[in-house]
C-alpha cells in the first residue's frame, strides 16, 4: 500500500508457575497465613498495532498520521495448592469483599455479598419490602476486556498537534470509598433519605422491583430509605460497589511549533522547537469514584480496590528543544 498502512500483530500464551502468594493457615497454628510459591496461572492475549501514514495524501499542506494500538489479555487460574478451593489475595478495607485466585476464574476475581435473586433474576425481598443478601457471589474481576489507544498526529506547515485518546472497556473496580461516604451520609446515593414521614425534605421511600419471598407476590411496599437501610442492607451488599471501571480519556495532547530554518540562518542555532503539553486533561467514565485508574494498595497482586485515593494529576508543560 505504498507504506500507507503498517500492521504488527502478536499473539501470546504464558503459563506462570509457583507465584508468590499468601496461603491461609488454620488459626490453631497461631498464624493466619504463610507466603508460598504456589499455583499456576495462564495468560493469553493479543497485541495489535495498526498504523496509517499520511491519511490526507492529496493535501500538500496537511499531514495526518494515525496509530491504533489494541491490547487484550485473558487470565485464568489453573490450579492452587492441594486442599484449597482458592487463595485469598486480599480484602477490601470497609467490607468483607475478597480478591481471590480461584481455579477456573481470572486472577483478580471479586467474591462478596450480592442481591438475593430467584432463578429468573428477580430480587427476593423480605416481608418489609427490602432486598436480601446472598453470600459468596462472584462480582466480576479487575481485568479489562481490552484497551484501545488512538494516537493522532496532524501537521500543518510548522505546527504539529498530537493527541492520545484511550479506551478501556470492562474490568471491575471495588469502590471502597463509596461505602464510607454512604455511611457518613456524604454520598449522592443517600440524597434520597428518610427521617420521618412528616419531614418533607427527608421522607423518601422506594418500592423495590422484586418479589416478596415469603408470599411469591410482586412487592407493593413503600420501604423507607432510612439509616438502617443504608447502613445494614445497602452497604453490606458488595455488588453495589464492584463498579464498571471502563473509561474514555484524553491521555495526552501536544502542540508544537518548529521555527523555520530561514529565521535561524544567521544564528548559532540549527533547530528550535517549542512544545506545549498536557496530560490527563479529560475523563469520561460511569465509575462513581474520582478516577478508576487509581488504586489504594499500590503495585502487586492486590489490585482493584479504591479507598479514598487522589485522582491522577492533570499536568501542563512547556518544552523548548534547541539543537546547535
Amino acid at each position: 500500500f505504498d507504506n500507507f498502512v503498517n500492521l504488527e500483530t502478536t499473539y501470546y500464551e504464558r503459563k506462570t508457575l509457583d507465584q508468590i502468594l499468601p496461603v491461609p493457615l488454620s488459626e490453631t497454628t497461631g498464624f493466619a497465613e504463610f507466603i508460598n510459591n504456589s499455583g499456576e496461572i495462564k495468560n493469553s492475549g493479543w497485541e495489535v498495532v495498526l498504523g496509517f501514514n499520511n491519511i490526507l495524501s492529496n493535501s500538500n499542506k496537511i499531514r495526518w498520521n494515525l496509530d491504533v494500538n489494541f491490547y487484550k489479555n485473558q487470565s485464568k487460574v489453573v490450579s492452587v495448592p492441594e486442599g484449597l478451593e482458592e487463595i485469598i489475595v486480599g480484602y477490601g478495607y470497609w467490607n468483607s469483599t475478597k480478591l481471590v485466585a480461584r481455579p477456573g476464574y481470572p486472577l483478580g476475581t471479586f467474591i462478596g455479598n450480592g442481591y438475593k435473586r430467584n432463578d429468573e433474576g428477580e430480587l427476593l425481598l423480605n416481608d418489609n419490602g427490602y432486598p436480601q443478601i446472598e453470600e459468596d457471589q462472584i462480582l466480576g474481576n479487575y481485568n479489562p476486556d481490552y484497551i484501545l489507544n488512538f494516537i493522532n498526529a496532524v501537521s500543518f506547515d510548522n505546527f504539529t498537534l498530537s493527541a492520545n485518546f484511550e479506551i478501556k472497556q470492562g474490568g471491575r473496580l471495588y469502590n471502597d470509598a463509596e461505602i464510607s461516604w454512604i455511611y457518613s451520609g456524604l454520598s449522592a446515593t443517600t440524597g434520597e433519605r428518610f427521617y420521618s414521614a412528616d419531614n418533607s425534605n427527608a421522607n423518601a421511600t422506594r418500592v423495590f422491583d422484586g418479589i416478596i419471598e415469603s408470599t411469591g407476590q410482586k412487592s407493593t411496599i413503600a420501604a423507607p430509605l432510612d439509616n438502617t437501610y443504608y447502613h445494614q442492607i445497602y452497604n453490606n451488599i458488595d455488588e453495589n460497589f464492584a463498579e464498571d471501571a471502563s473509561w474514555l480519556r484524553l491521555r495526552s495532547i501536544n502542540l508544537s511549533y518548529e521555527f523555520p530554518t530561514e529565521l535561524l540562518k544567521n544564528t548559532f542555532i540549527n533547530r528550535l522547537r517549542i512544545t506545549a503539553t498536557g496530560r490527563n486533561l479529560w475523563l469520561d467514565t460511569k465509575y462513581k469514584g474520582i478516577d478508576p485508574e487509581t488504586g489504594a494498595l499500590g503495585a502487586g497482586n492486590i489490585q482493584g480496590f479504591n479507598t479514598i485515593t487522589a485522582p491522577n494529576t492533570k499536568s501542563y508543560g512547556l518544552n523548548l528543544d534547541i539543537k546547535f
